[in-house]
């Protein structure tokens, strides 16, 4: 779902960006969207990403156990980055559900890169 997920909605400059790495396998991705409590009920998800434009920073918090991310195939395992999806807040205003990438791994650093 990692890069369907970018060709089917990233602009061009993030096609141009994850693609390429994606393919060649220099990132593993995975998607997150389904969470403990909402199952695939993407009205319903809890998970947010807070952007503070003083510092053009973005804090992910999945603020419940019931927000927590569940079924993302391959994290914890191969996967290095993930599309998540997380409510957006700007300014303290829900602007509601939207995708991002996150890295959630050290690239090449982990025992599933040793040799």
């Amino acid at each position: 779902m990692f890069v369907p997920t970018i060709e089917g909605q990233g602009n061009e400059e993030q096609k141009e960006k994850w693609l390429k790495i994606s393919r060649n396998f220099d990132i593993i991705g995975c998607y997150a969207q389904t969470e403990l409590g909402h199952g695939t009920f993407i009205r319903g998800l809890e998970t947010t990403a807070t952007y503070d434009p003083s510092t053009k920073d973005i804090v992910m918090n999945s603020p419940t156990l019931n927000s927590m991310k569940w079924w993302p195939g391959s994290v914890g395992h191969t996967a290095t980055h993930a599309i998540v999806d997380a409510r957006l807040i700007t300014k303290g205003k829900d602007e509601g559900i939207h995708l991002f990438i996150v890295q959630i791994e050290a690239l090449r650093t982990t025992s599933h890169y040793q040799e």
